[in-house]
């Protein structure tokens, strides 16, 4: 029964009739609306049944837990140095996982498609990267890698097999984060926001009402165009440092970061003076990868932000300690 009166909840404006109208072309029918990343891939390979899956070793861990939960066999692989999954040859029932890297790999996946038959998009960290309706193709996104949501992931197919039971998320435990740091900033609110994601991380629901609502009311042309044009700067800035040999950095695009691959680490250096830059999978920096271009990453790779947050005064800043720490890096 609906309710009617009483107090005000957040004023929360609707730019958008569903999810799916993020990408042309996609219906409804196309999306199931979940959690998490996680939970897609975790849906992902309940309805694809294969008898293995292939995983890149540069991926996060809870990645290869899911598999695990599931109990599929899996074979892991190395990327090449431009951010490339190798040749692999597939049986007919068996099915790999790519990853749309930093969310600048989107030409990558039309040369995936045409060589795999059955296939996980990992688009985990490229939010606006077209799915593809395609039979054997999963794309898997996360949102909060994108905006301001507590959890949320998305999991578009061309054909999605009903799931029974599927129970919904709520998000109101685990919103204080998102509140806090507007009030005391992101540091302050670090460990709330690492309580959050610990809290659903084996949870794989429905999406929240809550974060539907708040992702239905994203201006996704603004924070693609924003993110677009930060990742344009920081380029232009810092493309001679860049030791990434991917022909697709220079392209414009909408990307989770600015991959930013030194032979210096200057990651303690920038977070001292207040821009926090994440490091991917440092479960991999052990003696088994030592020498590999996996290591070299979890090590070595900036990723800088270049979220709808900021403007390109902010990127030529981030661009000048960068170029700051380069220097003194190299007179040591």
């Amino acid at each position: 029964m609906r309710e009617y009166g009483g107090y005000l909840p957040l004023e929360l404006t609707p730019l958008h009739s569903d999810l799916a109208s993020l990408w042309n072309g996609v219906k409804s029918d196309n999306i199931l609306a979940l959690n998490s990343g996680r939970a897609a891939i975790y849906y992902a390979l309940q309805m694809m049944k294969p008898e293995k899956v292939y995983v890149p070793h540069y991926i996060c861990k809870t990645v290869v837990d899911v598999v695990e939960r599931l109990g599929i066999p899996y074979k892991k692989y190395y990327i090449a140095e431009d951010l490339r999954c190798p040749s692999l040859s597939l049986k007919e029932n068996e099915c790999i996982l790519v990853v749309n890297y930093f969310g600048i790999l989107d030409s990558y996946i039309a040369e995936y498609i045409r060589q795999y038959k059955n296939i996980i998009i990992d688009n985990t960290q490229a939010l606006f990267c077209p799915p593809v309706l395609k039979d054997g193709v999963y794309n898997v996104y996360s949102y909060r890698k994108f905006v301001g949501v507590s959890d949320g992931g998305a999991l578009v197919a061309s054909c999605l097999r009903p799931l029974a039971n599927l129970q919904k998320d709520t998000s109101y435990s685990r919103i204080n984060f998102l509140i806090k740091a507007i009030e005391c900033g992101t540091n302050a609110a670090y460990m709330d926001y690492q309580a959050a994601i610990a809290s659903f991380a084996d949870e794989y629901l429905e999406m929240s009402l809550f974060t539907r609502r708040l992702l239905l009311s994203v201006n996704y042309k603004y924070v693609k165009t924003t993110r677009m044009q930060n990742y344009a700067a920081l380029h232009t800035f810092l493309q001679q440092y860049n030791r990434l040999k991917c022909s697709e950095l220079g392209k414009n695009t909408a990307a989770c970061w600015y991959p930013l691959l030194l032979a210096e680490d200057i990651s303690a250096a920038m977070i001292k003076n207040k821009v926090y830059v994440p490091r991917l999978w440092k479960e991999l920096l052990n003696e088994h990868f030592t020498g590999t271009f996996e290591y070299e990453c979890s090590s070595h790779l900036l990723l800088l932000p270049i979220d709808q947050r900021y403007t390109i005064a902010d990127m030529q800043y981030i661009a000048s300690l960068v170029k700051r720490y380069i220097v003194a890096a190299m007179k040591e």
